[in-house]
C-alpha cells in the first residue's frame, strides 16, 4: 500500500517536472500559488506590523496624501512610502478605503514572493544551469519564511524581489568579467539600478546594502574591483536618484526632516545597538532557525552548505557565498533580531541546495545529511502536533479531521526522510517540497481558522456592529490598543484611558466603549461620577498573541442621556 502511494506520488512529480521543463515560469507561478494561497484570504489582520501597514495605506486613500505616512494621528516615520503606494493600488481595485479587505493589502507581498521565485530562476540560469535554476526557484517559493512573508501586508516579500533582480544583474557582470565575455547591456544595468531605486523606496538602504556587501566580499576574495565598472555606476546612481529622490525630498519638506531622524536614527540604527520591542536574540539566532524558516528546502541545506564551502573556488558558488555570508553575519551581530531579516539571502541558499541535489556529489557528507534530514522531520512533526493541539488551546477544539491531517503530515515527513536517507537526490528534494506544501496548506487553510481565540479584533468589530447605535459614532477602546482593532473598526477609533472612555459615552449618543477587564472599575467609577447609566452588552474573550495574555473585554453602551441616576445596568 505504502509502495503504491509512493509510486503514485513519484509519478505525479515526474509528470509535473516534465511540464516544468517545458513551461518553467508557469510551473513556478503555479507551485508558488499552491503554497501562498492557503489562508491568504481567510487569515484575519495580523498584529502588529501588518495592521499598521494596511491602516496607513488605507489612510493614504482616505486623505489623498501620498507623501506623509500616518497611523491615525501619529506620523509613521519608519519605512519609505513604496509599499504603501503598492497597497493603495491593490486596495483601490478591491473596494477602496471603505471596503477593501485585508487580503487586498497583501497582494503586493504575494506578487513579490512570486516575482522573487521567478527572478531566482533567472539568476540560477546565469550562475548554474536551467535544472538548478528551476529547482532553486521552487525551493525558494515554497520555503516557510517566503510563504509567511507572502501572506503579510508589509515590505519584506517585495524587498526580496528587488534584491534578487539586482543580484541577478550583478551575477552577469561578475561572471562575464571572469569569463572574458561582453559586459551586460544597457537594459540589464538599467534594471539593476531601477530595482535598487525601488528597493530604496520600499525599505530604505537594505537593497543597496546587500548588494554592496556582496560586491565588497567578491572584491576582497578576488582582489579585483574592475568588474564593478560593468554595472555603469555613474549613470546608475543617477537613475536610482531619479526614482527615489522626489519622494525623499517631498517627505523631508513635509516633515521638516523628522522622517529621516526617526527612520535612520531611531528605527534603523536603533536596531543595531539595542533590541527593539523585545525582539532580541543571541548571535547565531538566524542559524538556529534556519531548519525551521527554510523548511521544506532545509531537507538538504546543511550538506549543501558544507559542499558549497568545498566548492568556493567555483565562480557561481563563490557568488552565492558572497551573497549570503556578509549579510547573514551583519544580522547575526545586530541586536534586534527577527526571522525575516535574512530572507534576502534565501535565493542563494536555495540555489546552493538545488546545485547539491542535482550534482554528482549529492551523496557526500553523510553526517551533515542525516542531521539535516532529522531536523526536517522534527520541524514537520512539530507542525503536525501544532495543527492538532493549538485549536484545543486557542480555539474550540479540533474538528474531526484534524487528527487524520496531523497524521498525514507526520507520515509524509517520515516518507520523505526515509527516501532522503537512502537517496539524497533531486527527486527526493521534490518529495520534500510536496510534503512541505501539503503541511503549510493544512496549517494555513485549516488550522489557523480554528484558532478562534486569536481573532480578538474581528470578534470585537462584530460586537460593535451588533450594539452600535444610529449614526455610526466612533468607538472607543480602553486598554486594548492593537492595530488590528483600528483596521477592523476604522481610522476614527479612539484609543484612550477608561475615564475618557466613560466621558466619550456621555458625550456621544449611540457610541460603544470597549474596556479591558482590569480597567472596568475605573470606567464604571467615572460613569457613576457623570451620573450616567451604562449597560454591559457583551463580554468578548480572546487571546492577545502580541501581548501574550488572555483578555476579557467588556462592550458598554449608555442606556440613557446623562441624568441623576448612577446605576449601572448589567
Amino acid at each position: 500500500m505504502t509502495s503504491a502511494v509512493s509510486s503514485g506520488i513519484d509519478g505525479l512529480i515526474a509528470r509535473g517536472m516534465a511540464f516544468a521543463d517545458l513551461r518553467p515560469r508557469l510551473a513556478i507561478v503555479l507551485v508558488c500559488l499552491a503554497a501562498l494561497l492557503p489562508g491568504f484570504f481567510t487569515t484575519p489582520p495580523l498584529d502588529r506590523d501588518e495592521s499598521r501597514y494596511a491602516q496607513a495605506s488605507r489612510q493614504m486613500l482616505e486623505t489623498g496624501d501620498f507623501v506623509e505616512i500616518r497611523y491615525q494621528d501619529e506620523a509613521r516615520n519608519k519605512k519609505p512610502a513604496g509599499i504603501y503606494w503598492m497597497q493603495t493600488v491593490t486596495a483601490s481595485l478591491f473596494g477602496g478605503a471603505e471596503a477593501a479587505p485585508i487580503w487586498a493589502y497583501r497582494i503586493p507581498s504575494l506578487l513579490g514572493a512570486i516575482g522573487a521565485a521567478l527572478a531566482t530562476f533567472w539568476v540560477g540560469g546565469v550562475l548554474f544551469n536551467r535544472r538548478v535554476a528551476l529547482l532553486g526557484a521552487l525551493l525558494l517559493g515554497t520555503s516557510l519564511l517566503t510563504v509567511v512573508e507572502g501572506h503579510i501586508a508589509k515590505t519584506d516579500a517585495m524587498l526580496l524581489f528587488t534584491v534578487v533582480l539586482t543580484m541577478g544583474v550583478m551575477a552577469r557582470a561578475y561572471l562575464s568579467a571572469r569569463r572574458g565575455e561582453a559586459k551586460p547591456g544597457w537594459g540589464l544595468t538599467t534594471l539593476f539600478w531601477v530595482s535598487m531605486g525601488v528597493g530604496v523606496l520600499i525599505k530604505g538602504p537594505i537593497t543597496p546594502m546587500i548588494c554592496g556587501l556582496s560586491f565588497l566580499a567578491l572584491v576582497l576574495m578576488d582582489r579585483d574591483i574592475k568588474w564593478g565598472a560593468r554595472l555603469r555606476p555613474l549613470t546608475g546612481i543617477l537613475i536610482m536618484a531619479l526614482i527615489a529622490a522626489p519622494w525623499l525630498l517631498a517627505i523631508w519638506i513635509a516633515t521638516d526632516g523628522a522622517f529621516f531622524m526617526e527612520a535612520v536614527g531611531n528605527d534603523m540604527l536603533g536596531k543595531v545597538g539595542s533590541s527593539q520591542e523585545r525582539h532580541g536574540g543571541i548571535p547565531g539566532y538566524h542559524l538556529l532557525l534556519l531548519s525551521i524558516m527554510f523548511f521544506p528546502a532545509s531537507l538538504f541545506v546543511w550538506p549543501a552548505l558544507r559542499q558549497a564551502w568545498d566548492d568556493r573556488r567555483n565562480d557561481a558558488v563563490r557568488f552565492c557565498i558572497a551573497w549570503i555570508i556578509p549579510t547573514w553575519l551583519l544580522f547575526e551581530l545586530t541586536s534586534t533580531k527577527l526571522p525575516h531579516y535574512v530572507l534576502p539571502t534565501y535565493p542563494a541558499l536555495a540555489l546552493l541546495v538545488a546545485s547539491f541535489v542535482t550534482g554528482a556529489s549529492a551523496g557526500a557528507f553523510p553526517t551533515w545529511r542525516k542531521i539535516s534530514i532529522a531536523l526536517f522531520a522534527l520541524v514537520a512533526n512539530l507542525l503536525a502536533i501544532a495543527s492538532f493541539v493549538t485549536p484545543i488551546v486557542y480555539g474550540n477544539g479540533p474538528v474531526w479531521w484534524s487528527l487524520p491531517l496531523a497524521l498525514l503530515i507526520s507520515f509524509a515527513s517520515f516518507w520523505v526522510a526515509r527516501a532522503a536517507w537512502n537517496a539524497p537526490d533531486e527527486r527526493t528534494s521534490l518529495r520534500g517540497l510536496v510534503a512541505g506544501v501539503l503541511t503549510m496548506g493544512i496549517v494555513f487553510q485549516i488550522t489557523l481558522p480554528l484558532l478562534t481565540d486569536f481573532g480578538l479584533s474581528p470578534m470585537l468589530a462584530q460586537a460593535v456592529e451588533r450594539h452600535m447605535g444610529p449614526g455610526d459614532p466612533a468607538t472607543v477602546s480602553a486598554g486594548y490598543t492593537e492595530p488590528s482593532l483600528v483596521f477592523a473598526l476604522g481610522t476614527d477609533t479612539v484609543l484612550i484611558h477608561p475615564e475618557a472612555a466613560a466621558e466619550h459615552l456621555a458625550q456621544t449618543p449611540g457610541a460603544v466603549a470597549l474596556v479591558i477587564g482590569r480597567m472596568n472599575e475605573r470606567f464604571l467609577a467615572r460613569a457613576a461620577e457623570l451620573e450616567m447609566n451604562v449597560e454591559l452588552r457583551e463580554v468578548v474573550l480572546g487571546y492577545n498573541y502580541s501581548g501574550g495574555d488572555r483578555l476579557e473585554i467588556s462592550v458598554y453602551r449608555r442606556t440613557e442621556a446623562v441624568g441623576t441616576n448612577n446605576e449601572v445596568s448589567q
